[in-house]
């Protein structure tokens, strides 16, 4: 499992107050305080009150897979090139 830290809609969209990085990635291991970076994008002053909520906390489950290359897959002229 992993956590995401997302923005609250309604103080985005009404305070431009945001999680700083857009998400906020927790991984399954990690066992310490969660703290929430915030970016005030809006044009005002904005102080974060005690208590109050400011983002939100989604779970996710994480698909564990091995990435392979095969022949069928390889691409000349490096990265986002088709070779074309």
């Amino acid at each position: 499992m992993a956590a995401l830290l997302l923005s609250r809609s309604g103080l985005g969209t009404k305070h431009g107050i945001v999680i700083k990085q857009g998400v906020g990635l927790i991984d399954s291991d990690y066992t310490d305080e969660l703290i929430a970076v915030m970016h005030n994008i809006g044009d005002a002053r904005y102080v974060i009150k005690d208590g109050e909520r400011i983002c939100q906390l989604l779970f996710t489950p994480v698909l564990d897979y091995i990435i392979g290359s095969s022949d069928s897959t390889a691409r000349d002229g490096g990265f986002g090139s088709t070779g074309a």
